[in-house]
């Protein structure tokens, strides 16, 4: 059976970074500040029962930097420090298998022009590009260059690689 956990307040002050966590999250923390401002503390950190943290590292510093005195957090009490250390790479590194479907992305972003700037977040949203030909084989879609997705003209978006893409120098790449 799945472990339930709760969710606790802790004071910003007294959770502890982890000194050797092999992650740089600094290029980050403006977005999850962004984050936070618009749409709440909605992650909590995942610590052990000391208050140092294993994962959400760039949350506590945005937190921080908001002035928040207490943030959510999950106390892993369960774990070993060993297991927690795991945890927290484990966390980390798994982001990094995802990746975009860019056709229903379009679509998404599409349905959010004009409601909030999403640059903030690294989305650089561009009208899409019309070429001017007399042969237009389907005037209701375009196909995506790089996926082949079908998308519905009017959801077209240009995007920029680093749109949908880590850089190489963060682990990921590029299809």
């Amino acid at each position: 059976m799945q472990e339930r956990i709760e969710v606790t307040q802790w004071r910003v002050d007294d959770l502890i970074p982890d000194p050797d966590n092999p992650r740089r999250n600094e290029a980050a923390i403006p977005a999850v500040k962004e984050s936070i401002r618009q749409f709440g503390f909605r992650v909590p950190l995942v610590i052990d029962a000391e208050g140092n943290v294993a994962a959400g590292h760039t949350r506590l510093a945005a937190a921080k930097e908001l002035g928040l005195e207490e943030v959510p957090c999950v106390v892993a009490d369960k774990l070993t420090p060993k297991q927690l250390k795991a945890f927290q790479l484990a966390d980390n590194k798994t982001g990094e298998f995802a990746s975009w479907d860019t056709g229903l992305l379009a679509g998404e972003l599409d349905s959010l022009t004009g409601l909030m700037d999403l640059e903030i977040f690294g989305f650089t949203m561009k009208p899409a590009k019309e070429k001017s030909s007399k042969k237009t084989k389907d005037p209701l879609f375009v196909i995506c260059p790089r996926c082949g997705a079908r998308i519905p003209r009017k959801q077209a978006i240009e995007y920029t690689v680093e749109d949908f893409e880590h850089e190489e120098e963060e682990g990921g790449d590029l299809e």
